[in-house]
């Protein structure tokens, strides 16, 4: 099940969540008539939420509406051993030693925060194929790195050890080939317009600090600083999505929405007939597509159990979008009697698939995401 506080995924014997530290034995599930997963209406006398199919004994409490540190055990303990425990419980981290990269030229834009969504991709990316199965970072740098020094002192500094990493971020060019390489400088690594340790001051669409890659024992993790227009990773593997979850495919940006409640129909014996219109299946979704400055135009009611777009076949067609494909991408829907789930497939796009993430996400190697109008992709070689 996710985690109720920040939607990380927790095993089925888990106590409490290992990104944010909430804890799931705290009181007993609530009897509110609401998904605690994605806040839709319960029906009466279901089991499972007919939206994304939790169950309802799996439920638990959901905390008060806080700003949440998402970190884990081992980093903190990192942190405070590096910096000392002052900066430990100021909530900042400690900036690497390695240069900053110089910022683009043009005028530095003073700005409390970023503006607002565009969905906006570049052209024919052909990244590598995601590796399979997770990775291992201290077995993938213990392969190509020297062999390990003695265990230094304790008041020794071991973010200069975890430095020694065969690990680089890759600008993404606007042809689709790698740009500027930055590597780790140590296990923590923030971006973002201002402050940051890699700075993009021509981006506006970035907030001063945006997004955060965490080197952790299972791989690399990116985090979501809190940042207006979010992270965007693209999808090497059909995902689950849920209402509330936004999907950026060429130059569109579409959000997944709960169906509204249609209006009640008109009685016969009070107006004298019945209201004539179109019969409708039932939708099971709505699709918001969010223009420029975050303003929501055009809405697509989902109706059929597989739903594909695409720039000249597909069921939503956006012909005038050269950055998407013929066939793109695609979400289905299954119903079982354990609920319905959603998901979403990339359909071998040239640009790709991308969703934003849920406060934290684990990125492969060659893999790819976004922050602003920027494009990355993780390599090792």
């Amino acid at each position: 099940m996710p985690c109720p506080a920040c939607g990380s995924p927790i095993g089925a014997t888990g106590t409490d969540c290992g990104i944010c530290g909430y804890d799931l034995t705290q009181g007993e599930p609530p009897s509110a008539e609401k998904c605690s997963r994605c806040g839709s209406q319960l029906g009466e006398e279901f089991q499972f939420c007919q939206v994304c199919g939790l169950a309802i004994g799996l439920r638990a409490p959901r905390p008060q509406t806080q700003r949440l540190k998402v970190l884990t055990t081992e980093v903190r303990k990192l942190r405070k051993q590096a910096t000392g425990e002052h900066a430990a419980q100021s909530g900042e981290f400690p900036i690497g030693a390695a240069a900053k990269p110089t910022p683009r030229r043009g005028p530095r834009r003073a700005r409390a925060g970023a503006r607002g969504p565009r969905s906006e991709m570049t052209p024919a990316l052909t990244p590598k194929p995601a590796s399979p199965g997770a990775w291992n970072a201290r077995q993938l740098s213990a392969e190509k790195a020297p062999p390990p020094e003695p265990a230094p002192a304790p008041e020794e500094d071991r973010f200069a050890k975890l430095g020694a990493s065969p690990l680089r971020l890759v600008l993404v060019n606007r042809d689709g080939s790698d740009g500027e390489s930055f590597f780790f400088p140590d296990s923590l690594l923030t971006l973002g317009r201002e402050g940051s340790d890699l700075v993009f001051a021509d981006d506006d669409f970035l907030s001063p600090r945006h997004a955060r890659l965490e080197l952790r024992d299972d791989g690399v993790w990116i985090v979501d600083l809190e940042s207006l227009n979010g992270v965007f990773l693209r999808i090497s593997e059909t995902v689950p999505v849920f209402p509330g979850d936004t999907i950026l495919l060429g130059h569109q940006l579409l959000r997944l929405d709960n169906v509204p409640d249609p209006p009640p129909e008109l009685d016969l014996e009070t107006h004298g007939a019945r209201l004539f219109g179109t019969p409708l299946d039932p939708a099971w979704a709505c699709l918001t597509r969010i223009g420029y400055g975050g303003a929501e135009a055009e809405s697509y009611f989902l109706r059929s159990a597989v739903v594909v777009f695409g720039r000249e076949q597909g069921d939503i067609v956006f012909g005038d979008d050269a950055f998407i494909s013929r066939q793109h991408a695609q979400l289905g829907v299954t119903v079982s009697r354990s609920g319905m789930a959603v998901s979403l497939a990339d359909l071998g796009s040239a640009n790709g698939t991308y969703i934003r993430i849920r406060g934290s996400a684990r990125i492969a190697v060659d893999g790819m995401f976004r922050i602003g109008d920027q494009i990355f992709r993780l390599r090792t070689d």
